[in-house]
């Protein structure tokens, strides 16, 4: 499993969505950052869930990606989602949806 990191800001702090496996559930995490660590801040936000959807280029069907899907979509499920609906809706494709990760920016589709 390769870690995979979306960042956004909020309420004046720097945020993260992690893709972890805690207890082999697969899941989207939320971290914050103070200072120069990244503290484990709960489950997936609103907030995180819209820098998901802007990072995957998702807008177009965010009606239909509330929450609770997300949460348990890996960054690959994403990214061929966003592929299925350039294809259909015959939007530019995305290039390089890669990782926030800090020393780790891989590609989406390689992050399962």
């Amino acid at each position: 499993m390769n870690g995979y990191s979306v960042n956004f800001s909020g309420n004046g702090d720097l945020y993260s969505c992690d893709w972890r496996w805690p207890e082999s559930k697969p899941e989207w995490t939320v971290s914050v950052r103070d200072g120069v660590r990244w503290v484990p801040d709960g489950p997936l936000t609103e907030a995180g869930l819209q820098a998901i959807l802007d990072h995957f280029g998702l807008q177009p069907i965010a009606k239909l990606l509330v929450l609770e899907l997300v949460t348990r979509m890996s960054p690959e499920a994403l990214v061929w989602l966003r592929r299925d609906i350039e294809a259909r809706f015959q939007l530019p494709a995305l290039e390089k949806i890669i990782s926030n990760r800090v020393g780790l920016h891989i590609p989406a589709e390689q992050a399962t």
